[in-house]
């Protein structure tokens, strides 16, 4: 159902099921999946494609150009990817990648709030949710089933890993390792997201193993390279997505506050 006040570029194509509301502009080669509704006064454009079931509430932006000098559609084919039973409230801004043939990559049921931002090539995992007006900048990559809180700044290259958590008004300049709750300006990380592996389905016995993972890292001095050592010792899944995720990291990971440090690159 297409409201007869919308826009809808013949170039685009529209999935069954699809509700288009009043004044809201669909422009160039979208896709738009099976069952997603696009509320009024919502913009849609660019080589963006939505899956199935997505809702995109009014005044949100998807597939604008992105906020890069650099970036010149003369001679710049990207892409904006988002998969589905996404959710975007009112005035939630995504914009495509700022790469020929780079991609902005929004994974499924990932869920923005109101005034939410993600910036140019971005690649947001299944199940995050990002709190009022969380700033995502350009090349931020977030694992799944993370929670970005309101007001939230992130600098750009920035990896937060899964289940992380990051609370209200923090800076993020570094990494945060999956599991792991930051706070702060600039932010530090603070403790375990103890709540959200529960809320994830996290028994007691693997919430034990990855405190033990979290006093390694942060509570006992160590130096990365001796965390790191102890850490492939565990053979144990979750240390080794934490390994992992550390020696990927190219800005370093984020200091804990007011403990020992294991941030010495």
């Amino acid at each position: 159902m297409v409201h007869h006040t919308a826009l809808v570029d013949s170039a685009a194509r529209i999935g069954e099921g699809v509700r288009i509301g009043p004044y809201a502009v669909v422009e160039g080669s979208v896709r738009i999946g099976p069952g997603c509704t696009i509320m009024a006064h919502a913009w849609i454009g660019g080589n963006t494609s939505l899956g199935e079931g997505c809702v995109v509430h009014p005044h949100a932006v998807l597939g604008d150009v992105p906020q890069d000098f650099s970036y010149d559609p003369a001679r710049v084919c990207s892409s904006l990817e988002i998969g589905n039973f996404c959710v975007f409230r009112e005035g939630v801004t995504v914009h495509l990648s700022s790469r020929d043939g780079g991609r902005t990559v929004i994974g499924n049921h990932v869920y923005m709030m109101a005034c939410s931002h993600v910036g140019h090539d971005g690649v947001i995992g299944d199940h995050v949710t990002m709190a009022n007006s969380a700033l995502l900048a350009g090349h931020v990559v977030v694992g799944e089933r993370a929670f970005i809180s309101g007001n939230v700044s992130v600098h750009q290259h920035v990896h937060i890993g899964k289940l992380a958590m990051i609370g209200a008004s923090t800076f993020v300049s570094q990494d945060i390792p999956p599991f792991c709750t930051a706070q702060g300006v600039p932010g530090r990380v603070v403790c375990l997201n103890t709540v959200g592996l529960k809320r994830n389905g996290y028994d007691q016995q693997r919430r034990t193993a990855l405190k033990k993972v979290f006093r390694l890292l942060y509570r006992q001095g160590l130096s990365l390279e001796g965390a790191l050592a102890q850490l492939d010792q565990l053979e144990d899944q979750d240390a080794d997505c934490v390994s992992g995720f550390i020696r990927a990291t190219k800005r370093g990971i984020a200091s804990s506050r007011g403990h020992g440090r294991a941030d010495e690159s």
